[in-house]
């Protein structure tokens, strides 16, 4: 009886000192655990390693970043750099716990862990992580490799919106059909400016033009009856009669005494007579001439 229970006791020591076993070497391996992307490298007593917990994710996700830096033969981290941002990552939060040596060795371990979000979708890094040492007199880098990430947008092709239950995708819009009615409102657009534009230059000639000048025909119908051969009383009556339709607007002295001549032209006898009335007529068209010269000049 006394050896079955030494040898329980025995068995329970020497599972308990597996276990213990067991978990220090657990604790002693820093890079044990899954990671979606590693990147590892080394430089002299120091090894750097970077792991990525995603190598795809939504533009709604974070991805988590751990960098673990251990130190072996009393090397000391002087300085250890990583960039998110310059990839366009933005850091939510940037954890560095306590150095612990690992184990029964005199190993020292750094662990640094980020947390990073995308802002839009496309293809991200994680960038080079670089790790300066120095031991005594010696001194150096680790630098490790990038690590590409794809960020997909959260709402893919076939995706439908949620909200408060499920929804239909909204039917798509044909660009084409917009694009057609943008034309044809540029086009008639532009027909109404070009109308509008021969229209303000009809109404510009319209007003420019001269309207129709009395004085005018009044010279004119005096020149056919100097130049006809009507019966010398008759032409000064036309004439007077000519002449008075100008006089009222010319109100001028002398074309009121021309008419008085016309009308006592009329009925002179004899050739004398006759002569003085075809002077007169010449008189009237010359002076309504004149009047015609000095309205333009006014003009």
């Amino acid at each position: 009886m006394r050896f079955v229970t030494s040898a329980i006791v025995r068995l329970f020591v020497l599972g308990t000192l597996a276990c213990a076993m067991t978990g220090c070497a657990r604790s002693a391996d820093p890079g044990e655990g899954e990671a979606a992307l590693v990147s590892v490298t080394r430089s002299g007593p120091v090894s750097l390693r970077v792991e990525s917990s995603r190598d795809t994710l939504r533009t709604v996700d974070r991805v988590e970043v751990r960098v673990l830096v251990t130190l072996g033969d009393g090397a000391t981290l002087d300085e250890l750099t990583i960039d998110p941002e310059s990839e366009g990552w933005t850091v939510v939060t940037d954890h560095r716990e306590a150095p612990r040596v690992l184990g029964d060795t005199t190993d020292v371990l750094h662990v640094r862990t980020l947390t990073l979000e995308p802002f839009l979708e496309g293809d991200y890094a994680i960038p080079n992580v670089s790790a300066a040492w120095s031991q005594g007199e010696r001194s150096g880098v680790a630098v490790t490799e990038t690590m590409a990430i794809t960020v997909n947008s959260v709402l893919a092709e076939d995706d439908t919106l949620e909200i408060g239950g499920l929804r239909e995708a909204p039917a798509p819009v044909d660009a084409r059909a917009g694009t057609q009615v943008a034309r044809w409102v540029i086009a008639l657009v532009g027909a109404g400016a070009v109308a509008l534009l021969m229209a303000s230059i009809s109404l510009v000639l319209w007003l420019s033009r001269g309207r129709s000048d009395p004085a005018r025909a009044i010279v004119a119908r005096l020149e056919r009856v100097a130049a006809g051969s009507a019966e010398p009383g008759a032409a000064c009556a036309e004439a007077a009669a000519a002449l008075r339709t100008i006089a009222p607007a010319s109100g001028a002295k002398r074309t009121r005494d021309l008419i008085d001549r016309l009308d006592d032209a009329r009925f002179e006898p004899g050739g004398s007579g006759a002569d003085r009335a075809r002077a007169l007529v010449r008189d009237a068209v010359e002076h309504a001439r004149s009047l015609l010269t000095r309205q333009g000049a006014r003009t």
